[in-house]
């Protein structure tokens, strides 16, 4: 749970947020020591989530980046999509009034159902509810999407998340006894196409019938 004041002592402007926490390509996470874009940021309000996701482009350069300039764009949901994709607007440079807006006020904003809160993007449509909002430096992306949920209960998961293999006991058992079987039952049919081919070698007279059924056994092995 996390309680931020805005302006205070634990909140940082919006641009700081996305330069230190964001874009640092040596920041990494304080619980698995992982880099920042390999990891997934949501932060849940009320009936809202907002997710933040952060990539690293190489092919990509925007200019500016030497100068600390942000660009932010963004992309309608709602509105038909172009080759594929949803629409993009055009990338313009963080003002500074953007930069020094509060982290804090900032997703109080992304959270806010008031009309005075919700900006209308170009195109008519919500700019918090129903675009895709990107923050580009250098050769890092980040965006955040907001979503609708509905909060049946609050649990927290532990800081690291452990996905391993449990191996269960009857799990073994079982897959024992089927190779067995499947072992037992081919070993058996081996053994009854060796008999016939002994039969056939030792007595090539005994006629067509037994080169028949040497015939269908090897068919199903085959």
């Amino acid at each position: 749970l996390l309680r931020i004041k805005f302006y205070g002592s634990f909140d940082k402007p919006l641009g700081r947020y996305l330069h230190d926490d964001l874009f640092d390509q040596t920041s990494c996470c304080q619980s698995c020591k992982d880099p920042t874009e390999a990891h997934v940021l949501c932060f849940t309000h009320q009936q809202g989530n907002l997710t933040i996701n952060i990539r690293r482009l190489p092919s990509v350069k925007l200019p500016g980046e030497r100068d600390g300039k942000i660009w932010m764009w963004h992309r309608c949901l709602r509105c038909p999509v172009v080759d594929g994709v949803p629409p993009a607007t055009q990338r313009v440079v963080m003002s500074d009034a953007a930069w020094g807006l509060s982290f804090g006020k900032f997703l109080e904003l992304s959270f806010s159902n008031h009309a005075t809160a919700n900006r209308v993007a170009t195109c008519g449509h919500s700019l918090q509810r129903d675009c895709l909002r990107f923050y580009g430096f250098g050769s890092m992306v980040v965006f955040f999407r907001y979503s609708p949920i509905d909060v049946l209960s609050v649990h927290l998961p532990p800081s690291v998340l452990e996905f391993g293999y449990i191996k269960e006991k009857w799990i073994t058992k079982e897959a024992g006894e089927v190779l067995y079987s499947k072992v037992e039952t081919l070993y058996l049919e081996i053994s009854d196409v060796l008999e016939q081919l002994e039969t056939k070698v030792l007595f090539p007279g005994i006629g067509n019938e037994l080169s028949d059924a040497y015939g269908i056994q090897f068919a199903k092995f085959g």
